[in-house]
């Protein structure tokens, strides 16, 4: 007699219930507006798509802060969502097909990031290497941000103005954590962004079709 697994994507299908439960009330709102025809009926859809990127950037910023109290560091939790949500939504790169995949990234990084920058020393070798990371990741986001995938295609302007943002975006991060805050977060902070660099090569972006 064989025993039937547990279906390992049911957290998956929890989050998307969870929601979905958040999203009702909301789209409640939604349809009244369009019925005294306040939005179009062709926009609906639209707010609903953004309410529920919404909800779930949520759900992943309070599982992040969990972590982070745990770990007895709510503010690199902080820090370290701050970082890795806006360079990402500029860099682009490898994005998992669920929810819980997604999270689970999103989580899994934040453990390594920060447990690697606790290891990671203040002596003079580990700066250099840390300056040569944020060069190299400076390199990496130049050449292939903003990521082109493809189901997201983009052209000319867009490119450019991604791609600017983007070193902008990274840049100013290094140099904040460098001179406001100390050399360990300094240390985080590359490591984030190496993490993000890494997620655009993953994608092998020589291999998207043209």
């Amino acid at each position: 007699m064989t025993r039937k697994l547990p279906n390992i994507f049911f957290l998956d299908r929890f989050i998307k219930k969870v929601v979905q439960i958040m999203l009702e009330p909301y789209m409640k709102i939604v349809n009244h507006l369009v019925n005294k025809r306040i939005i179009n009926q062709e926009y609906s859809i639209i707010y609903q798509l953004g309410f529920d990127v919404l909800v779930t950037l949520l759900l992943q910023l309070i599982c992040i802060l969990l972590v982070g109290l745990i770990l007895g560091d709510v503010r690199s939790a902080i820090w370290y969502t701050l970082c890795f949500c806006s360079i990402r939504e500029y860099a682009g790169g490898y994005h998992a097909n669920t929810r819980l995949g997604c999270t689970t990234i999103m989580i899994g990084i934040f453990i390594l990031t920060f447990k690697l920058s606790l290891f990671w020393g203040s002596d003079v070798i580990f700066l250099l290497i840390s300056g040569l990371l944020f060069f190299i990741d400076a390199v990496v986001f130049f050449l292939y941000a903003p990521m082109k995938t493809n189901r997201k295609r983009l052209k000319g302007e867009v490119i450019k103005r991604g791609k600017m943002v983007t070193l902008i975006v990274v840049i100013t991060y290094g140099i904040v954590a460098l001179l406001f805050f100390n050399k360990s977060i300094f240390i985080f902070t590359v490591l984030i962004e190496t993490a993000v660099a890494a997620l655009i090569i993953v994608c092998k972006p020589w291999r998207i079709k043209k």
